[in-house]
């Protein structure tokens, strides 16, 4: 198999250290050459304190680092768009083992490369999470402080603004619901 430069996200600079799910949020990425197994660490630390657009920031630090593949466990839809601007393949749903393990999945070939992003990506800081138990559906009100694009349950499409969203799978921005710019 030939070599391949990926990108890892981690939450340790060895390959030792385990796979971390967030693509945007994680510590750091491992670039690592698929067959050599050389590596560096690219640490992802000023994406993280972003209130927003941290995917978009980790997926141009990934694109400048020169991996062509990038192994994490969710990558959102801004960032799985970054990614795919810049020519960087998504392996998605790496998670639960070590870095060296998924270098090994990869090169076995059990690694799908994505055609999509597996999360509906976050809004703000607190992640605009919604209170979905025990409350009818758009009841919740998303921990989220950023802006969003109205996803949340359905409702809000296109609208604009933040924080409060729909219940059931909400937490993805809000705004008014029905629409519209603000």
């Amino acid at each position: 198999m030939e070599s391949v430069k990926l990108a890892i996200s981690t939450n340790g600079p060895t390959l030792d250290d385990t796979v971390n799910p967030r693509f945007g949020r994680a510590p750091g990425f491992l670039i690592v050459d698929s067959q050599s197994l050389e590596f560096s660490y690219l640490d992802n630390g000023l994406s993280q304190t972003m209130s927003q657009g941290a995917g978009i920031q980790a997926a141009q630090n990934v694109a400048g680092s020169g991996a062509t593949v990038v192994l994490t466990g969710y990558v959102g839809p801004k960032a799985f768009t970054a990614l795919e601007a810049a020519h960087v393949q998504v392996g998605q749903d790496v998670e639960n083992m070590t870095v060296r393990q998924a270098v090994e999945e990869f090169n076995k070939g059990n690694i799908t490369i994505a055609s999509s992003p597996n999360s509906q990506g976050k809004s703000g800081m607190g992640g605009g999470a919604a209170q979905t138990s025990q409350q009818p559906q758009g009841a919740g009100q998303g921990a989220g402080m950023g802006a969003g694009r109205g996803q949340g349950a359905g409702r809000g499409q296109g609208g604009q603004g933040g924080g409060r969203c729909g219940g059931q799978g909400g937490g993805q921005g809000g705004g008014r619901r029905g629409g519209g710019r603000i």
